[in-house]
């Protein structure tokens, strides 16, 4: 684990990743699961 670029754990209830710094930015998980935008029934790119 100290080489580790992501780490996973999974608890059977919750899912922690652990990320350092640049890899989190290259992932950019948060956008994978954030909703997307809506304006009149269509979606934005």
């Amino acid at each position: 684990m100290e080489t580790g670029d992501w780490v996973l754990i999974d608890t059977g209830d919750i899912i922690i990743h652990v990320f350092r710094p640049e890899i989190r930015e290259f992932y950019n998980i948060e956008k994978m699961w954030a909703a997307p935008d809506v304006e009149e029934g269509t979606v934005l790119h």
